[in-house]
C-alpha cells in the first residue's frame, strides 16, 4: 500500500504494529519505514516477528513481485485504555 501514517501518538494511540505469523522465502513486500532526516529502512517478514512503531511514522509496504506466493501479515494500531481507578477482582 501507499506511504501513509496513522495520525499522530495520543494518551491512547501508542503504535503502529505488523506482525508476520508466516513467512514466505521470496519477500518482496517487505515493510519500509521512513524516519525523519534518515535513510529509510526496509523491514523484510520473517515468521514470527512483530514490528512496532510510532504511528506518525510514514510507512508502506512494497508491491509483491507478480506470481509471487501469499504473504500473511497482521496490520493493527496499540490503542490503550488507561483506567483511573485499580481493576476489581473477583
Amino acid at each position: 500500500n501507499a506511504r501513509h501514517t496513522h495520525g499522530l501518538p495520543t494518551d491512547s494511540l501508542v503504535a503502529s504494529c505488523v506482525y508476520y505469523p508466516t513467512a514466505v522465502e521470496d519477500s518482496s513486500a517487505t515493510l519500509r519505514l521512513y524516519p525523519s532526516h534518515e535513510p529509510s529502512q526496509e523491514v523484510v517478514p520473517e515468521a514470527g516477528l512483530l514490528v512496532l512503531f510510532p504511528p506518525d511514522l510514514p510507512h508502506e509496504v512494497a508491491p509483491a513481485a507478480l506470481g509471487s506466493k501469499a504473504r500473511i501479515s497482521i496490520a493493527f494500531n496499540l490503542v490503550v485504555r488507561w483506567l483511573h481507578q485499580p481493576l476489581l477482582q473477583a
